[in-house]
Formats: structure tokens, sequence, C-alpha cells
């Protein structure tokens, strides 16, 4: 009989705090560049709607964004009257969304902390039920089973989590192969399968919902060997010929370039996921 344990082994995630630090903080800034961005806004709208179809924000209520990144829904939320605790791994990041929080006029709604979800003790902290809605959006927080049932007792009302089911970046697929990072190509799929089914067995249903999104990353010699460096050190690799293989490759490719920029169409289809924890 299939039960909890066989997808939990799907989905497990090995954790790289220092290097997921690293990555977020480097990011940081360009993330932050989202809040006034005309898609990504649309986004934020078109999620909050489906929210409030799921009945998960019909009133003004408590919101706990795990992953919270530089506020790009957690602002909205306040803006909206919610109040929001927000966290993240990301010391830039939390900086960033605290000055968000001043300048979108919602500081006295929000609360943002650096902390690492896994370690972070919600018993100690108030929060066992203290949320309407907990919420996580494309975050490594949510990495395995426990992470996912911590989300859950901090909430009475609903939980939403968002992952990719699929993926195609070119570049970063490229450079894994060539470190031999024999990644499972169907790992996206996998995690997303994984909740979804761990959820139906301890007796919660989950509405599904599917985005596709496509954009392209833009980097000069320098970002790219810096961005690539840091991204793929999140993955368990620690090959010492990493920095050098990112680099000739980047180079390679920019040497092939008018302009000698890197480019990097990217395609993602992401899964929503929100279910009831009554």
């Amino acid at each position: 009989m299939i039960n909890v344990e066989e997808f939990s082994k799907l989905w497990g995630e090995e954790a790289r705090y220092k290097e997921q630090e690293e990555f977020w903080n480097y990011r940081a800034a360009q993330f932050n560049q989202q809040m006034e961005d005309e898609e990504h806004l649309e986004r934020v709208a078109k999620l909050m709607a489906w929210l409030k179809g799921n009945n998960a924000l019909q009133s003004p209520g408590r919101i706990l964004d795990i992953g919270c990144g530089s506020g790009k829904y957690a602002i909205p939320f306040a803006q909206a009257g919610h109040e929001v605790v927000g966290i993240d791994i990301s010391s830039a990041m939390i900086q960033y969304a605290k000055e968000n929080a001043d300048k979108y006029g919602v500081k006295e709604r929000t609360q943002f902390d650096c902390d690492i979800w896994e370690e972070l003790d919600v018993e100690k902290a108030g929060w066992t039920g203290a949320f309407d809605l907990t919420f996580a959006s494309m975050t490594p927080a949510i990495r395995n089973e426990a992470a996912l049932d911590k989300m859950i007792r901090c909430s009475r009302g609903g939980c939403f989590l968002s992952s990719s089911v699929s993926k195609h970046e070119p570049i970063a697929e490229r450079l894994r192969a060539l470190l031999q990072m024999n990644k499972d190509q169907n790992f996206h799929m996998q995690r997303i399968y994984a909740v979804f089914n761990i959820l139906w067995l301890k007796g919660y249903f989950p509405t599904i919902f599917y985005v596709d999104s496509s954009w392209e990353n833009k980097f000069t010699l320098e970002e790219a060997i810096e961005h690539f460096r840091l991204f793929l050190r999140i993955n368990p690799v620690d090959d010492p010929q990493l920095d050098q293989i990112i680099a000739s490759t980047l180079q390679e490719m920019a040497t092939e370039q008018a302009d000698h920029l890197i480019r990097q169409e990217v395609h993602t289809k992401v899964a929503w996921l929100y279910w009831n924890v009554n």
C-alpha cells in the first residue's frame, strides 16, 4: 500500500543554508526591482484573485509569508488590509522588505525577520494556529515533509504553496551536464507530485492550478559567472573544478555574441496549491 513515507522519499532535498543565503543575498537587488514591474503586479493580482476564489482571503486576516523575499507578495497582502509576518533566509531580502514596507505605507501591518524555516521554533514563537493563511511561494524553505507539517501547524485557516513542475533553463542545464550533476530530470514534477499526495493521504484536499511563465535573463560575462557559480553551489555539488568549468563555458558563450552578453530564455510551469487545514 502506498503511504506518506513513500511519497516523502521522492521529495527530500539537501539543506545547504550557507549557499542558499549567499545566492539570495546576491540576487536581492534584482528581485527587489520586480516590486514595480508590470508583469509582476499582474501575477500578484491574478494570484490574490485566485486565493479569494478559494475562500482564502475573504476578509483582513493574519498571514505568514515563508520565504518572503523583498516583500513581493507580503506588501500587496498588507496593502489589502492583512497583517503579514514574513521570514526569509536572506538578510538582504529582509532589509529590502522592511524598506518596502515603509515605502508603501504598510510598516504597521508588517513584520520581517531573517530566519531559517526548519530551525525556527514555531511553538516558542507562539505561531501554532496563529495565521489565517500560511503562504510559501517558490521557496526552497518547504523542502521536505517536516517543513510542510510545520507550515500546516501555523495555520488556522488555509495554506498556499507554489513550486515549478517543469523548468527549462538552457545554460544551467548545460553546466549541470558538464559538471556531471545527474539531477533527475523529473525532480520538479516529483516535488509537487509528492506534496499533493502527502496532503491527500493526510486528509487534506488541495486545489491545484497551473501557470506558464517565460522570461529572458541577460548577463554580462562577470554577472553570469557569479550568478551560476552561486546558483550551482546550492545543489549538492562540490566539484573543485566548478568555478573553472563555469568561467570557461560562459567565456566561450560570450564570445559568440556581438555584444558579448549572455542570454538565457527560461520557460517554466508553476503549480499553485491551496488547501484548508480544518
